[in-house]
């Protein structure tokens, strides 16, 4: 399965950080979907921010960036077997993969059994 969301820090918490040897530092912590992407503290925090600032500065204009990829939309509406008919109908019509031998040539595809 394709994944098309792309990585995001979602939350910004405050907390603290507890070291093995039982310190204590107290910070930010950068949450997004996996957990906790990073825990900084305020100077980290704010050279980070700067960075992020800078190297956005040299990204260019929405108006000039490319379209988004999209991921694909899907009828919720549908039934399951509806949407496992649509995905067979798919998969069925789309190009084969040929199968080539190191030096190019193509080669006749393998016979499958059921167990396959």
């Amino acid at each position: 399965m394709r994944e098309y969301r792309r990585p995001y820090i979602g939350h910004i918490l405050h907390r603290t950080w507890t070291e093995d040897s039982g310190q204590a530092i107290d910070g930010l912590s950068l949450i997004c979907g996996q957990g906790i992407a990073a825990h900084l503290t305020k100077p980290e925090a704010y050279a980070l921010a700067n960075r992020i600032v800078d190297a956005a500065d040299k990204l260019p204009d929405e108006q000039t960036s490319r379209p988004a990829i999209t991921a694909p939309q899907i009828d919720t509406s549908a039934s399951r077997t509806q949407l496992r008919t649509n995905m067979a109908q798919s998969i069925a019509s789309a190009p084969r993969a040929r199968l080539t031998a190191a030096d190019g040539t193509e080669e006749p595809p393998l016979e499958a059994t059921p167990a396959d």
